[in-house]
């Protein structure tokens, strides 16, 4: 009896463990899948959704790589936040994921699918391209990286 049940035990570890695995791969392929849109996707006013509160980077993909899950890279979260005309990025620290490094303030116009980044109003521009946006998520490109960005907060950092 007691090794029936031990073996009862180790099947349900298994099914557990294996489920827990299926299911975090179905969320890479959703990342995946976001990330390699082909077709702008907006769920919404893209202004209010944009401005809604900050952005946290999640994942990556270099475009120069395969479509593949193998290919996504784990942002180091990153923060992205929009307010009226106004823009600010923080930096995580590479050294230590749970301060601030480097904070970017400026200026923003969004103009269909791309926000145009800015400090002064002659000064030179960083283009993002939206390709996804919606409550809680949002894909952006720039220099051959699309990053999935999220509202939700990482533990990573102290608030």
């Amino acid at each position: 009896m007691v090794k029936r049940l031990i073996f009862i035990f180790t099947i349900a570890l298994s099914i557990h463990s294996n489920a827990q695995t299926a299911a975090a791969d179905s969320v890479m392929q959703v990342v995946l899948e976001a990330l390699t849109l082909e077709e702008h996707t907006v769920n919404g006013n893209v202004d209010s959704l944009l401005q809604k509160g900050s952005w946290e980077a999640l994942a990556y993909w270099d475009m120069s790589d395969p479509k593949t899950v193998e290919s996504l890279q784990e942002a180091v979260g990153d923060r992205y936040a929009f307010s009226g005309t106004e823009f600010m990025i923080q930096f995580i620290d590479p050294n230590n994921p749970r301060q601030i490094g480097l904070t970017v303030e400026g200026y923003f116009q969004r103009k269909g699918n791309f926000i145009e980044l800015y400090k002064t109003e002659t000064g030179p521009r960083q283009k993002l391209e939206i390709w996804y946006i919606d409550e809680r998520y949002m894909v952006i490109e720039s220099d051959g990286l699309r990053i999935f960005l999220t509202h939700e907060n990482s533990y990573y950092l102290i608030d």
